[in-house]
């Protein structure tokens, strides 16, 4: 899939305002939607952060989400 400019920048917004577990399943599903290879594209062209793009896919497919412990931060 060839990501346009315009793509790119919603894509990157998007992901800007998220939060949590939704940020992360929605990196998931674009990257996903990328196809082979999606996970570096994503990480080369959007700046997405394959630890995180693996977390969102593993709470995809899992269905369970991942809790955030901000409060130990």
């Amino acid at each position: 899939m060839e990501l346009t400019d315009e793509l790119k920048r919603v894509y990157t917004e998007t992901a800007g305002i998220l939060k949590g577990s939704d940020r992360r399943i929605f990196m998931a599903k674009v990257t996903l939607t990328l196809g082979l290879g999606g996970q570096s594209c994503a990480e080369t062209e959007l700046g997405f952060n394959r630890c995180t793009v693996r977390k969102g896919l593993h709470e995809l497919q899992s269905g369970i989400h991942c809790c955030d412990n901000f409060s130990a931060r």
